[in-house]
Parts: C-alpha cells; structure tokens; sequence
C-alpha cells in the first residue's frame, strides 16, 4: 500500500510539471540519423523521448546500446507499464506495438501481418492524445510512409511536428511523406534538431511563457487578426481566444527571434508573407482522416443514410454540404457511404456533395484526389480496390467518386450558406469558435437544411443552444435530425443582425425615425448583401443592396 502511495503521489507531481514528451520515428534504415540525433542532444534538458523504430520481429533490437554509446542520458527498451519521466530515452522492443496511456507506456505484440495504421503512427496519435501541447513528433530518415498520418493527430492536438530535411536524410520516404502533410512546423537537418527541442522546452517552462494571454497583447494581436484578415480575408477575431493563443504562442516558439517577445513578431508578419501563410495555416488547423471516428460513420452508414436517399426517389436530387473540407479526406469518405447505399437500394440519383473550405491550398489538394498509401489506413481493401486507382505510389480517387464532389473555397463565417441540403458535415470547426459564432453558424445550418435533414458534428460539439430545433439520432456521435426551423429572433441574435423598427399606430418620433434610419445604415455597412426568404423560397426582404447583383433577364 505504501509503495502505491508513493508512485500515485509522484504521478501527481509529475502531471504538474511542464515538460516536453518527444516521440522519435524512424525505419530500419533510421539508425544513422538517429546516432547524429543523440550525439547532439544535451544531457539534462528535462526531456523525455521515445524511440520508435521499424524492426523485424526476428531480430532482438540493439538499438538501445548503439544510442547508449552517443549520449549521457539514461536509455532503456521500454517495458509495458513505464511511466513517462524527463531527462530519459525509452526504445521500442522488436516485436511491439506502443501507444501512450496518460502518462504510461503500454505495450502488446505487433501482429505478423500488420494492417492499417502503421506503429508509428498509432503512437504519434496517442502522444498527441495524451500530451497536447507538451507532445514532438520527430520524422527521421526511412523508407515508405510511416508517420506521416500521425504527425497530423499531433499537430492538431496543438502539438509540434519536425521533419528531417529530405537532403540530409539518407532515405527520404518517410520524411518527403511527412513534409507533405503540410503541417511540419519544421523541416530541418537532424543536427539542427536537438537545438530546436532545446529551445521549445525552455519557453515551454519558463514562467514569462506560462503568464502570457491574449488580453496582455491586445493590440498587438489585434494588428496581427488584421494583417491575416487583409491577407486572407478571414475573421479570427471569431475564434476562441485561447486558440489564437495558443497558435500565436507556437509560432513564436519556432521562430527564429532572439526573443518571444510578441511585437518583433508582429514586425516579423509585416515583412516575411511566408510566415504569415504559415500562421494562417497553423490557426485553421485543417487537419482530417477518412473515416474518421469509425463508428460514427457506421452508424450514419446503416441508420441514416438508407432513409435520407429512400425519401429522395421523387426529387431525384441528394444534396450534401461538408465544411470544412480540409484535404478531402472526408468528402469522400461520405461519397463511399452514399455510393454503397444507393447501389444496395438499387436507386437512381443524382449526388451532389459541396465541399468548401476558405484554405484555397487545401482546395486546391483535396481537389486533385491523391493521397499517400499512410492515408488510407482506414479504407477497407475493398473500398480502396473499388473507389481508387494506385500509381506511382499513391492513391487517385476514381473518376466516378470524383464527380460526385464540387470543392470550392467558402468561408462559412462569411459568405452565404448553401440551401436545400439533406446532410450538412461540420466536424471539429465549432469547437475553435467563441459561443456568439457557435450559435451564428448552427443557425446557418440549420437553415440550410431540408426539412428532416441530417447534421453531423464532431465529438466535442453539441446543438445544446438549438436543443429544440435539432432531435439527436446518435448522441454520442453527435448525428443530429432538423425537426424545425431556428427561430428568427434566435437567427437575428446569432448573425448580430438589428431588427428594423416595427410600425407603430402613432407617428414615429423624430428621434424613433432617426433611429430606424441609423440601424439601417448599420445594417448596410456590416451585413453582407442578402436576401430574406420563407419556407416556399419567396423573397420577402432585400438587404445590403443584394438587388444590384440580380437582375431579370429581358
């Protein structure tokens, strides 16, 4: 009993000290890039790494005597039930798989046919899981494509991800596949990497780091929205705060600067577009997976979806809106679904899934319909035989899936929602937004959707603000039913709009008249041109000069 009181004691300890968990990915042919690592790597930097490495099961691994004799910090192979300490280097054994549980290692054997997720990626997932912020996911040299599905768990986690320059890595596989995830933080020689995880740790645990928040650089932050929204035409000021915080605090902790301080940053954007794109990037967290959250997708895959294309037979028309897209992973996972269910059914409709982001980069990949081998580790073998066609090592998706999407770039935030949909995708967008822009974009989707239609979120969101417009069909995998429409006063509050004022038997004042006059000014200068419309899509109200952009033909 003492004994656990000690190690649950300083497993608390431990919980609350700020300290960074790396995880070092690398093929057999790693061992070279990984000698140079830790050569390089200082002794006490209160950093705790794992290394993960491709070995046949055959072979015992030497790997944690061959990095023993490059550095002066402890290495041992990693035992089922290890925990997580700084200042120590734990090696997978051949032969197992690793994921981490809290602050636990925990082991089991690699099946001789492995499918699916790779190893490194299933840790790279569960490092970001468990350590968020405090999580590195290293790429090193190796061949094939392992690590690059899971660098992006880490980094939307708002972890860190570094890849080892392609030119300085003795096989480029792993590293080129990495890159191309397009989320590398980094992508530099492995002897610049110890420096890097050096420098990330100190601002990590220092204090002026631990006390910085948004409201202590107001205007500067203020300025640096501004400089994004001119740019690329994007309010982040709708975003939570303590997400723009975080990424702003991430680029400054890989930035070059001799110091954190928010304003050189500030001077840095105004005068380097690059890292000002990388900054964009690094807010819209654009990060996806087919088939994300399986289960999900099987319950709309046998529940929903059978009942939403039965009911449009008549129509003949199905219409689907996903947003936003990212790299289209997921649009096409829904176009698998809806292609399977209709052959089942034997029907004969017309699909249309609108896929819309604002990153036109991420439009412009999702577009193209490619996608690396890593990608697919939740593709069933016979989804990938039916609905892709492998070249040149990577995955094209099939012409007749790739017809069945429209991918344009569309800021949700902004710009009009689509209308007459039967399925509306919205998964892990609100949980960035403030609860204003919540409610403002739950209002745009229900409206968008058909009487009886389907709103699927992500796990972490709800329609709690709307519970008595939505019905949930799969609370847990937040797969939602319209039952009605929002209503106007709710929709007016979440789109800020100011109602005109209502006639009155008496003469309107001087002062009401005014009035009127100045919330309708307002209204022109903030609300976009828009037009008001029933249920029977007749106009009953024209806003913000919407007139001079339709006109009726002679």
């Amino acid at each position: 009993m003492e004994s656990a009181q000690v190690t649950n004691s300083a497993t608390r300890r431990l919980n609350q000290d700020e300290f960074l968990v790396v995880g070092l990915g690398a093929s057999a042919g790693g061992v070279e890039a990984l000698e140079s690592f830790f050569s390089l790597m200082p002794k006490n930097t209160d950093v705790a790494i794992v290394v993960v490495q491709h070995l046949s099961p055959k072979f015992e691994s030497l790997m944690p005597q061959i990095i023993s004799r490059r550095t002066g910090i402890p290495v041992s192979s990693a035992s089922n039930g290890d925990i997580i300490r700084p200042n120590q280097i734990y090696v997978l054994p051949a032969g197992k798989e690793i994921i981490l549980s809290g602050n636990t290692i925990r082991l089991k054997d690699r099946p001789e046919t492995s499918a699916g997720t790779s190893t490194i990626d299933q840790f790279f997932r569960s490092l970001g899981q468990e350590f968020k912020h405090r999580a590195v996911a290293i790429v090193l040299s190796g061949t094939g494509s392992d690590g690059s599905a899971g660098v992006m768990d880490v980094h939307e986690e708002g972890g860190y991800v570094i890849v080892q320059s392609e030119t300085s890595a003795k096989f480029n596989g792993m590293p080129r596949a990495a890159a191309e995830s397009g989320i590398a933080d980094a992508v530099i020689a492995v002897d610049e990497i110890p420096a890097a995880l050096v420098r990330l740790n100190a601002v990590l645990r220092s204090d002026k780091s631990d006390a910085v928040v948004v409201e202590d650089f107001r205007d500067d932050v203020g300025q640096i929205l501004q400089l994004l929204r001119k740019q690329f035409a994007i309010d982040f000021s709708q975003y939570k705060g303590s997400m723009i915080k975080r990424r702003i605090e991430r680029r400054l902790m890989l930035s070059d600067l001799s110091s954190d301080d928010i304003g050189d940053y500030l001077t840095r954007l105004e005068l380097d577009p690059e890292e000002l794109n990388q900054l964009f990037s690094d807010l819209l967290i654009g990060v996806t997976e087919f088939f994300r959250d399986p289960e999900a997708f099987d319950f709309l895959r046998n529940e929903i979806l059978p009942e939403l294309l039965q009911k449009k037979k008549k129509s003949g028309v199905f219409r689907v809106w996903v947003v936003p897209t990212a790299t289209g992973e997921e649009a096409y996972s829904l176009a698998m679904l809806i292609d399977e269910v209709i052959e089942e059914l034997d029907l004969q409709l017309d699909v249309k899934i609108f896929a819309t982001d604002a990153h036109d980069t991420s439009i412009e990949f999702a577009s193209s319909g490619v996608y690396p081998a890593a990608s697919l580790a939740n593709v069933t073998k016979e989804r990938i035989e039916k609905y892709f066609r492998e070249s040149d090592c990577v995955y094209r998706v099939c012409r007749h899936l790739r017809k069945m999407v429209v991918y344009a770039q569309h800021d949700v935030l902004s710009d009009a929602p689509f209308a007459n949909l039967d399925l509306v995708s919205c998964r892990n967008l609100l949980i960035y937004l403030n609860p204003l822009t919540q409610r403002k974009v739950l209002s745009l989707l229900n409206f968008a959707l058909n009487e009886s239609g389907t709103l699927f979120l992500g796990p972490s969101e709800n329609v709690s603000d709307f519970a008595d417009s939505f019905e949930a069909r799969n609370e847990k995998w937040r797969l939602y039913r319209k039952v009605n429409s929002i209503r106007a006063s709710s929709m007016h509050a979440a789109l800020g709009v100011i109602s005109s004022v209502k006639p009155q038997s008496p003469p309107p004042s001087r002062e009401s008249a005014s009035l009127a006059e100045t919330y309708d000014q307002l209204i022109d200068q903030f609300i976009p041109p828009s037009l008001l419309i029933n249920e029977n899509s007749e106009i009953l109200h024209v806003f913000s000069g919407a007139s001079e952009f339709l006109t009726i033909r002679e």
